[in-house]
């Protein structure tokens, strides 16, 4: 049982802590949840969780994918991550991926010098403080230095912002920001007036467009 002193540090802390928690665009329900379709067909899910305590920030990050061709699966991903901020501060993740049984994974830790990733593609090296995992729920991405979450490798794509569209997200028209995102591979992401993450889509290496749906 809290004493009285300990209840008003406590309260304290936590009006502290409020505004750095609030800069990030952490959804009202605390979770997102999107549709992947591919061709009309429903794909697979993406799924956050968001938990906070005091200025301290958990993402839970869950994507599964099956494609079949009738009966027989042709393609399965999944995807489990885990994002901790501190104080409106990126400090780590942990992401394990199983790309149709090729298996990769990226971790990042914050230290005095920067961000210490190590990745199943990358290796161990230093990124830079302000590096930002890329699992596009925070549009503060789109501005500087990137972990691909997958495989730890930094990323440097050509983002432009195209402007506001209305779209449909959660079963309601929403106008939301589309920004276009170039490298290897060509991504829109679609971001409310909150600047929370509302839709996305990619073209698949089949030529086909993949669209995430905000349920």
């Amino acid at each position: 049982m809290l004493t009285r002193r300990a209840f008003v540090v406590s309260a304290a802390a936590s009006l502290i802590a409020a505004p750095a928690l609030a800069a990030l665009p952490v959804p009202a329900t605390r979770a997102l949840a999107f549709r992947i379709v591919r061709k009309g067909s429903e794909i697979g899910s993406h799924r956050l969780e968001f938990q906070t305590r005091g200025d301290a920030l958990t993402v839970s990050i869950d994507v599964e994918m099956l494609v079949k061709f009738g009966p027989i699966p042709v393609f399965r991903y999944s995807h489990r991550n885990l994002e901790h901020w501190q104080g409106g501060q990126f400090v780590s993740m942990e992401a394990k991926t199983n790309n149709d049984g090729d298996a990769a994974f990226a971790s990042v830790r914050r230290d005095a010098g920067g961000l210490v990733v190590d990745g199943s593609k990358s290796g161990r090296y230093i990124a830079p403080a302000n590096a930002l995992a890329a699992t596009h729920w925070n549009v503060a991405e789109l501005s500087g230095p990137m972990i691909n979450p997958e495989n730890g490798a930094m990323l440097k794509p050509t983002v432009a912002d195209k402007g506001v569209e209305t779209i449909e997200a959660g079963g309601r028209p929403t106008k939301a920001t589309r920004y276009s995102w170039r490298d290897d591979g060509a991504i829109d992401l679609w971001y409310d007036g909150e600047g929370v993450w509302t839709a996305l889509a990619f073209h698949a290496k089949d030529g086909s467009t993949v669209n995430y749906e905000r349920i």
